[in-house]
């Protein structure tokens, strides 16, 4: 059915548009074309300006910020995918920090800690200078305290 459609439509000869159709769209678009240019005169300029710079800087490099944006990509799922959830379960934590090796290799490191650095009783405290030193040169500096 639609063959003997379609084989009638080719038969057909092409005809041009008639000049009083013509006219009257050409009209119709002459009358419509100011229109949306004052439309675009309404618009703020310096959105337009915007608009075009932007469409200039980033349409030539296309390319360059898709491979930018597949590189943070994968770099994001790089992260997600290396990022250990798991955690130990709490008595294994409490096992490790109270196990009695743990409790006795601590003690040995406080008592080595206190042998080298000693207790504050056994070193009597030093004796400060009372006045701080003198300036250096020949000349002598008077201070004010208030």
């Amino acid at each position: 059915m639609n063959d003997d459609f379609e084989k009638r439509l080719q038969r057909q000869p092409v005809r041009p548009v008639p000049s009083a159709w013509r006219e009257e769209i050409l009209g119709a678009a002459r009358q419509a074309a100011p229109r949306v240019h004052t439309r675009r005169e309404a618009s703020s300029d310096w959105l337009v300006t915007i608009r075009q710079v932007l469409s200039f800087l980033f349409r030539p490099q296309r390319a360059g910020w898709t491979g930018l944006a597949a590189v943070w990509v994968v770099i994001i799922a790089l992260h997600l995918a290396a990022r250990d959830d798991s955690a130990p379960a709490p008595a294994m934590q409490a096992a490790n920090i109270t196990s009695p090796g743990t409790l006795r290799a601590l003690r040995q490191q406080r008592l080595l800690l206190t042998e080298l650095v000693g207790r504050p009783e056994d070193h009597p405290p030093t004796r400060q200078h009372s006045a701080p030193p003198g300036p250096r040169s020949q000349r002598r500096e008077t201070a004010v305290a208030v």
